[in-house]
């Protein structure tokens, strides 16, 4: 019964393979990766797309699609600064004059900021954690405020930032608040909510997502839970002559 709990590798493969295919819809929509060189592809992918079928468009306009094409290249290579590199689109986007350059333009601004996001919902759920009563247990308040400063570190020259990092920074500040002592407990449900409804703003669904993810999480987490009674290496899996075993108890506390 218990080795059937636990499963086997194909078991769990299988498990992995349907929660990511019960999230992919919604990450593909709001939690890509934000990274300038991710982006910044697309900003280029843009261009390349109208330079190698110009059709009838004025040199001035190629030569200006060309030089944003560079500026994309250099973003993605490291060269040149993300914030560098928007201004210096904003100036060629405004030399162009053809409707087919402009949409180029257009296209390679919506690359440039897919899921990035003001951020300032989410800064002021934690700075509210933070000045609350989880706030001061422990080093709570310096780890908050070192989430609030990654925040604002990666804040591009818009102040936006990607909803992937926002997941992170859920994720962390959910690890940290998950172990507050008893005196927190109560103040926890809330800070999270608080958190999780901020990201909902700038990504709508996220808590069906997070709600979704966990659900199919359920039989990975048991598997490996089960497993973890099952590997003889295991602490209190052995009994004193070296045989397996398994305490009910144990197996009781797992299951719940």
């Amino acid at each position: 019964m218990i080795q059937q709990v636990a499963g086997t590798d194909a078991d769990m493969q299988a498990a992995k393979v349907s929660r990511l295919a019960a999230v992919d819809p919604f990450v593909q929509q709001f939690l890509t990766d934000s990274r300038p060189v991710v982006r910044w592809s697309g900003a280029g992918d843009a261009f390349d797309s109208v330079l190698n079928n110009p059709g009838p468009m004025s040199a001035s306009d190629v030569g200006a699609l060309k030089a944003a094409n560079d500026v994309a290249a250099r973003v993605k290579d490291g060269r040149l600064q993300e914030d560098d590199a928007w201004d210096a689109l904003k100036e060629l986007e405004g030399s162009v004059a053809s409707q087919k350059a402009r949409g180029a333009f257009s296209q390679a601004r919506q690359a440039i900021d897919n899921n990035m996001v003001n951020p300032k919902p989410v800064l002021d759920a934690l700075q509210t954690i933070k000045n609350g009563p989880l706030g001061v247990i422990g080093s709570n308040g310096a780890k908050l405020g070192e989430l609030i400063d990654s925040i604002n570190g990666a804040a591009n020259i818009r102040g936006k930032v990607g909803t992937d990092m926002l997941d992170a920074v859920r994720q962390e500040a959910s690890k940290m608040l998950g172990n507050s002592n008893s005196q927190g407990v109560l103040a926890y449900g809330p800070a999270r909510d608080s958190i999780v409804s901020a990201i909902e703003r700038v990504a709508p669904g996220y808590r069906n997502y997070l709600a979704t993810y966990a659900k199919a999480s359920e039989p990975i987490n048991t598997m490996e839970a089960v497993g973890g009674l099952l590997d003889p290496s295991a602490p209190g899996s052995l009994n004193a002559a070296g045989d397996p075993q398994l305490a009910l108890a144990r197996v009781k506390l797992l299951l719940r």
